[in-house]
């Protein structure tokens, strides 16, 4: 068994249930393409955020982030997973990273900086 990152930007004018077709299609994707036990272990939305980048296309230079965790036995999901997802013209961005656990990733990174700069100093 494996573990996932799934972290997605769609457009920022997509409505709350349009978000959650988005993400009843991802499931569905991973839970039905395959006889292993793949399962989307949580879904995380972040909200609207401001892009790092100006895109032409946009009106507003704003996108909606979420973030799945998943747990894959089969991998062959992945390939159609990105399929969908590049072909979906309400995301604007994707990445899927594996990962070691599922736990909180954000947590793990708060834990490993020091608590201030005179600590790393010599």
């Amino acid at each position: 068994m494996r573990f996932y990152e799934l972290l997605y930007i769609t457009r920022s004018d997509l409505t709350t249930a349009q978000l959650d077709d988005l993400n009843t299609t991802i499931t569905n994707i991973i839970k039905d393409n395959s006889k292993a036990n793949n399962k989307v272990v949580k879904v995380d939305p972040w909200g609207i955020k401001t892009l790092a980048y100006k895109s032409k296309k946009l009106k507003k230079n704003k996108g909606n982030y979420c973030l799945l965790k998943l747990s894959l036995e089969d991998y062959s999901v992945l390939k159609e997973l990105t399929n969908r997802l590049k072909l979906n013209e309400a995301v604007l961005r994707f990445l899927i990273k594996q990962v070691d656990s599922l736990e909180d990733s954000t947590a793990q990174s708060q834990a490993k900086k020091p608590a201030n700069k005179e600590a790393i100093a010599v």
